[in-house]
């Protein structure tokens, strides 16, 4: 039997691996501080809790906000970081014919790459690393078959360092001769982007006349670009993908291993399904509440009811393989912000 098997991220917080968005949000604060809270501005993330006393910030990471869904996250700017960023100094009282104004752009795309592939050589993908997961990991090996497929959206090498398997298609990229342009990272607010050129569009006239619709234009515009260069090119992701199944020999069974299945990911899943439409899926889950929203996915991917199972996800020792890595790396971790509303009541 040959099975497709589509990992997530969730597979690798399975063996104990520090790869959700806590651990870079951490990585991030501790090594970019700068890049960081330019972030922090661009989105409202909490960058800590300041006290009342001494005016002293206390860092502690959103980790249930912007960090819980990183990637959708980047779609929505703060519109107030826009507005501010468009370096206006001209009096209320200005007449003249309206001007371009200064805009400080950020070099986002490629520092968040280049922070991302920072973090995951650094503390996630090294071999001591996937050793102490081997040595720990004892009856929680995932079982698969010799003719097995594998598509992966992380950027990690479990499936090659603890389960020997050569041939991984890592349709996102992977970490790997500190190439950071090969990771592909950003968001699918495309309705955002459209709200933004009909803002563009309906003050077109006015801009050439008036200072504040230049300005608007300007903000838009700005605000359009930055949503533009972070968001995931899907298309490209899917050619490539439609590629690799072309060399793909029909499945038994489809099993999906952690998937956030989120809107991004979405069409991938449905391009799998058109390929091959009969055939049955697995999908994992950890906890009760992830069972509605694979419910929903699999009805947006065209699934019918009975051609789709879930089974459950979980691995008792996961806990104390991270705790393990967190210590021998010495990896550094910060509160989050509900735990220093706590420590503050």
């Amino acid at each position: 039997m040959a099975n497709l098997n589509i990992i997530g991220n969730g597979f690798d917080l399975y063996h104990g691996l520090p790869t959700s968005y806590y651990f870079f949000a951490c990585y991030f604060l501790k090594n970019y501080e700068e890049e960081y809270d330019q972030l922090a501005s661009m989105y409202g993330i909490a960058k800590g809790m300041y006290s009342h006393i001494s005016e002293d910030l206390t860092r502690g990471i959103d980790d249930k906000g912007f960090w819980r869904e990183f990637e959708k996250s980047l779609g929505y700017i703060d519109t107030g970081w826009v507005e501010g960023s468009l370096l206006d100094d001209l009096d209320l009282e200005y007449s003249g014919s309206p001007v371009t104004l200064q805009i400080d752009r950020p070099n986002l795309v490629r520092n968040i790459r280049e922070v991302l592939q920072s973090w995951i050589q650094n503390t996630v993908d090294k071999d001591e690393i996937y050793q102490i997961v081997k040595c720990r990991l004892k009856n929680y090996y995932i079982q698969f078959n010799k003719d097995d497929t594998f598509i992966s959206f992380n950027y990690t090498h479990t499936l090659e360092k603890v389960y020997e398997i050569d041939d991984v298609f890592h349709i996102h990229g992977e970490c790997r001769n500190d190439n950071a342009d090969e990771l592909i990272i950003g968001h699918g607010n495309d309705k955002e982007i459209l709200r933004l050129q009909n803002e563009i569009d309906e003050l077109e006239y006015d801009a050439p006349f008036y200072q504040d619709a230049n300005n608007r234009v300007q903000e838009y515009s700005f605000e359009k670009e930055i949503l533009e260069s972070l968001r995931k090119p899907v298309n490209e992701c899917e050619a490539a993908l439609v590629k690799k199944l072309s060399l793909f020999d029909k499945p038994d069974l489809i099993n999906v291993y952690g998937c956030s299945l989120g809107e991004v990911d979405i069409p991938y899943i449905k391009l799998i399904h058109e390929k091959w439409s009969d055939i049955k899926w697995r999908f994992s889950y950890y906890s009760d509440r992830d069972v509605e929203w694979i419910s929903e996915a699999a009805d947006k991917i065209g699934l019918k009811k009975d051609q789709w199972k879930l089974f459950e996800f979980k691995n008792l020792v996961s806990s104390d393989i991270l705790s393990e890595i967190v210590l021998k790396e010495e990896i550094v971790t910060y509160p989050t912000v509900d735990e220093l509303l706590g420590k503050n009541k």
